[in-house]
């Protein structure tokens, strides 16, 4: 038999607002195998985008517009990607002939999406070997953004985003049943043991 066990969830977070494909690493601590046989990795990220933007109508008339922006937020290691998020943004509004607007406290970057990754399982044997102890592993976040406007007439725009990431990292091992009695088990079978000697103390009597 063997006991399946989880160990308790890693977390590393990338600490400041970060610019477009800028690299941050995140160090964890790999699986000890004297605690028992790695089975699987799990991961999960949740990225944040906030964006800000400033467009001007250059059509000489009034136009209305849509603006988008998402941000491809990874987890690697090395050139392996392990896992991604999107968050994504879309705004629409109106500009006057020549006129100029900007988002909710520009250049605040007040737009943002947080988007979160579900449970991302590895069990192949390099991925693995690659966070089987002693030591750490470093990990890279970065985010690549995607924006754009689209108007009926012509525009100037300016956009500024940052993203933030947070990702987990957590192990699946299982150890080995020995055959060893645990302490209780002992315990009962001393007890046992004991209640047979008595019996056959008072047969004899």
């Amino acid at each position: 038999m063997a006991t399946t066990i989880l160990t308790a969830v890693q977390t590393q977070s990338v600490s400041n607002l970060m610019t477009n494909d800028s690299l941050t690493n995140l160090t964890f601590a790999k699986f000890d195998s004297s605690l028992g046989t790695l089975t699987s990795v799990h991961f999960t990220l949740s990225g944040t985008e906030n964006t800000g933007y400033t467009v001007t109508d250059i059509s000489a008339s009034a136009n209305n517009f849509t603006f988008f922006n998402d941000v491809t937020v990874f987890l690697k290691s090395g050139s392996t990607t392990l896992t991604t998020v999107l968050p994504q943004i879309s705004t629409t509004g109106s500009l006057v002939a020549n006129g100029t607007t900007t988002s909710t406290g520009y250049p605040a970057l007040n737009l943002t999406s947080t988007v979160a990754s579900g449970d991302v399982l590895y069990t192949d044997a390099p991925t693995l070997s690659l966070f089987n102890g002693p030591g750490s592993i470093i990990l890279t976040s970065s985010g690549h953004s995607n924006n754009g406007f689209s108007a009926s007439g012509d525009v100037n725009q300016t956009v500024v985003t940052r993203y933030s990431g947070t990702a987990t990292v957590q192990y699946d091992y299982f150890v080995a049943d020995t055959g060893t009695p645990e302490p209780a088990t002992m315990a009962l079978m001393g007890s046992a043991l004991l209640g047979l000697g008595l019996l056959r103390k008072k047969t004899r009597s």
